[in-house]
């Protein structure tokens, strides 16, 4: 791919998944950015203390916009569940 691609990684992903994701990078030469958001990491911030809607907000919404600052794209594109829009 001519862009980089990024993964907000809200720490609470099923080792498998990490796999998968270093196996696809491998796979396709993909040049992968990753973030997760300091303020959430700082609150210990997860599902079952705070809330499924709060952790979302926290470290995948405000997560991803920090990530687009830090690396200054222009555009972005993505998905997510219906649950989570």
């Amino acid at each position: 791919l001519p862009f980089p691609v990024m993964h907000v990684d809200t720490r609470w992903k099923f080792q498998e998944m990490y796999r998968f994701r270093e196996k696809m990078v491998k796979e396709y030469g993909l040049d992968l950015i990753t973030h997760t958001n300091p303020d959430g990491v700082a609150q210990d911030m997860n599902p079952f203390t705070y809330g499924s809607a709060k952790h979302t907000d926290v470290m995948k919404t405000e997560g991803l916009k920090q990530a687009l600052d830090k690396y200054g794209f222009d555009a972005a594109f993505g998905g997510a569940r219906r649950d989570e829009e």
